[in-house]
Parts: C-alpha cells; structure tokens; sequence
C-alpha cells in the first residue's frame, strides 16, 4: 500500500526537534561527554573535523541537529557507535 503525502507534509515528517528519541540521545551522550567527546560528535553531525574543542557548544549542536533529517540523525548515532535504541 502506498500513501501518497504533500511535499510539505514529507518536510514535517522528515525533520526532526527536541522531542525525538535519536536527537535526544545525541544530546544527552554530548552533554556527558568532555570536551574531546563533545567534538567528536560535533564532527560527526557536520561531517568534518573539529579540533578546537572550544568552540562547540549545547546550542551549536541543537541548531545543526534541527536542519538534519531522521535518516541524517540516525546515520549520525551510528557514526558515533551510540546507536542503542
């Protein structure tokens, strides 16, 4: 059976906030990790090196994760190895 849906609901549907599991597991790994963790992650969602630790912060994270899709974020916590849900 397929559905067919609006290019504006498949917008909806394929972004992702603050209430997902897998942007929430990112973030809670991110804000128990140290500086090096934390960069790594960084990296991993912007899919380049980050080597000043200094410069990522909570609401760096936040705002790159909310222009990722589910399949984006999801590729992202397998990158990292904290695919657990």
């Amino acid at each position: 059976m397929k559905i067919i849906i609006s290019e504006r609901q498949y917008k909806i549907l394929s972004e992702m906030g603050p209430g997902d599991l897998h942007y929430q597991n990112i973030l809670d790994h991110y804000k128990s990790g140290g500086p090096a963790k934390k960069a790594k992650i960084y990296a991993a969602i912007k899919k380049e090196s980050m080597s000043d630790y200094k410069k990522v912060t909570i609401n760096l994270i936040e705002k790159d994760l909310n222009g990722l899709t589910h399949s984006e974020i999801v590729s992202v916590e397998k990158d990292l190895g904290i695919y657990d849900l």
